[in-house]
Order: C-alpha cells, then structure tokens, then sequence
C-alpha cells in the first residue's frame, strides 16, 4: 500500500511539473484549428482571430485542395494589386495536402518588422 501512494505521489508530481500544452482554438464555421499568438481572440466579424492592442489580425481561409495550385501561383504582385503588401510566404503541408502561408497586411498600413 504504501509503495502505491509514492508510485502516485510521484506520478501526481510529475503531471504538476509538466509544461500545460496549449489547446488549438477553432474559428466558429470552420475546421482550422490554431494555438493563437498572446493577446489574439477570436473575432466576430470575419473568420480569424484578432488584437486591438497589437492592432494585427489572423484571417483564416478554408479552400478545397483543388485551389492550392492556382493560390500558389499568386504573385506578390498579383496581391499588392489587390490591397496586399506581402511581407513573407511559406509552404507548408496540412495533413497530407500542401498549403502556403502568406504573411502580409493591407498596403496602406506600414509594418514595422524587428530585426532580432
């Protein structure tokens, strides 16, 4: 009995000790699911997540795989015609399918980018 109620103190103090893992949060109507960065909640005005005091926003943006290969061609260009001055683009893979993440914000705002 008594080496039972170490074995559990030990496994109780264990699960304290380890780090809280963050949960995805999932923007109402879609299945995208993200941890977001300190300070961004959900918005309720368009699908993402938003921060009036770091005054940034995470549109979230759900295509069928049939689409990736035509996003995938746009050009930065191509957006800063549309009103998007892309700061950076990275491909990724979701699940098994191939994704791109473009990072950008509204042409008329300036972003100031740290050097660190």
């Amino acid at each position: 009995m008594f080496r039972f109620a170490v074995l559990a103190a030990l496994m109780c103090g264990f699960l304290w000790l380890s780090p809280a893992v963050a949960e995805p949060v999932f923007v109402p109507g879609s299945r995208v699911g993200l941890v977001p960065p300190v300070g961004f909640v959900p918005s309720d005005k368009f699908k993402g997540f938003l921060s009036a005091a770091e005054r940034g926003s995470i549109l979230i943006v759900e295509m069928p795989k049939e689409a990736y290969a035509q996003v995938s061609r746009l050009s930065d260009a191509g957006l800063a015609d549309r009103g998007i001055k892309v700061h950076s683009r990275s491909a990724l893979t979701v699940g098994k399918a191939p994704a791109v993440l473009i990072r950008g914000c509204p042409s008329s705002y300036k972003l100031e980018q740290s050097t660190a």
